[in-house]
């Protein structure tokens, strides 16, 4: 018996010997199931589809789109959550703002990295956060407290 690593990474599968060489050779023309797909023509790699194979099934075309509606809604709703938060109490407390920039510089990079520039999903999910994020880091610093000050008054300006 040999141990192979499972395509989606989910740990070891026990090959017996008589399947092992079956299992592991991957077909002329094709791909491994979840490894990026070779476009011939142009001899660069392309991302998956909805209708490419997962672990020898078909995803189905409906559980992708709802798959990429939830992060689409979850993430800038919790967002605006602290967002409202911080706006209601009209402090900051707690509110480590060079995280917030960071979340809104990954959200960036991840809408530039997916490369799906029109799909309202990604919109949403990675720019929409993204806005609320720097929303976030511009009340933050909008309501923290002056150092030195329990009250948590705003300091002053000098005319």
């Amino acid at each position: 018996m040999r141990m192979t690593p499972t395509t989606a990474g989910r740990g070891l599968r026990i090959c017996p010997p008589a399947t092992r060489a079956r299992s592991t050779k991957a077909r002329r023309g094709h791909a491994p199931p979840l490894s990026p797909k070779l476009d011939e023509a142009t001899s660069r790699y392309t991302r998956m589809t909805p209708t490419d194979p997962i672990d020898g099934g078909m995803m189905p075309s409906w559980l992708f789109q709802v798959l990429g509606w939830i992060p689409a809604v979850v993430f800038p709703t919790a967002t605006g959550l602290q967002l409202l938060q911080i706006l209601r109490r009209k402090c900051s407390d707690g509110v480590s703002i060079p995280a917030w920039c960071l979340f809104a510089t990954a959200n960036i990079s991840l809408f530039v990295y997916t490369e799906k520039y029109t799909e309202l999903e990604s919109i949403l999910g990675t720019l929409g956060t993204a806005g609320l994020n720097l929303c976030i880091v511009a009340a933050a610093l909008r309501y923290r407290r002056s150092p030195g000050r329990p009250d948590g008054a705003q300091s002053e300006k000098l005319a």
